[in-house]
């Protein structure tokens, strides 16, 4: 037999081990398909014949197997054939590239992972996703206003149960969050003006009515209304409302020696 002859029966045996059919065989190695066939027929290589269902489950298997994330490789060694025939099965048969599976894939899923580990740390965190603190932070005032409340209520000794996700719903949900601030703006109160700030125990009200419901709630602490005079009434109302007053302007971090002048201006007309 002829070097040529040799080397022509033993490459041919290669791509039939390795699933190539005989008209796959001629377009690798740019033989005409007859020669191919003649080859076959006189030395016994047996080529995977076109059609036959083995090769579509294989096929298939391998699109699978490829989809999942495992790689070229892998499958190859699965199906003792190389990687590029693997490549050139599941390009050809099923018209997978590198973008559907694989590397990517594995990529693709240690992404999600992180993404997912990243959404559950923002949860315990913040009450929401990750995508979602990104807008408020990037947004600005909601966070630096949601920091600046909730250390102003452990300066006061006041317990904090919101997260951020949920103080910023309350105020959205309100409808004012545009109107917030001091003086006769809103602002986030809590009922009878006392507990944690929590979801079932805060409201959006503005300042004035947070302290008619702080007076009203002093009043009932108080006492029966029917013991005291009206001049009594008047009275007691008035120190109740300096003491708001008082109380709202160091929180707001005004000056002690500045409180007197800015409570007589906001309590006017009763005497203490």
């Amino acid at each position: 037999m002829k070097l040529s002859t040799r080397l022509m029966i033993e490459a041919l045996s290669d791509f039939a081990a390795s699933g190539f059919t005989m008209q796959e065989t001629a377009e690798q190695t740019g033989s005409c398909y007859a020669t191919i066939a003649m080859y076959s027929r006189k030395h016994g290589i047996k080529f995977l014949r076109s059609g036959l269902s083995g090769a579509s489950e294989r096929s298939e298997r391998m699109a699978s197997l490829y989809r999942q994330g495992k790689t070229l490789e892998q499958i190859g060694a699965e199906y003792g054939v190389t990687r590029e025939r693997v490549r050139q099965i599941i390009g050809k048969q099923h018209g997978l590239t590198g973008k559907h599976g694989g590397k990517t894939k594995l990529a693709k899923d240690k992404r999600k992972q992180v993404y997912a580990a990243r959404d559950d740390r923002s949860m315990k965190k913040w009450g929401c996703p990750w995508s979602q603190y990104v807008l408020l932070r990037d947004a600005g005032k909601p966070v630096r206003a949601y920091h600046s409340q909730r250390q102003n209520a452990a300066t006061r000794g006041i317990g904090w149960e919101l997260t951020l996700w949920q103080w910023w719903t309350i105020w959205k949900e309100s409808g004012h969050w545009e109107e917030r601030g001091r003086g006769q703006a809103y602002a986030m109160c809590r009922k009878l003006d006392q507990g944690p700030y929590s979801v079932d125990n805060v409201y959006i009200a503005t300042n004035a009515e947070n302290m008619r419901d702080y007076w009203a709630h002093a009043e009932r602490r108080s006492g029966p209304k029917g013991e005291l005079s009206p001049e009594q009434l008047e009275r007691r109302r008035f120190r109740i409302r300096q003491y708001y007053y008082r109380r709202k302007f160091r929180e707001a971090g005004v000056p002690e020696e500045l409180i007197p002048a800015k409570v007589a201006i906001h309590c006017p007309g009763v005497a203490a």
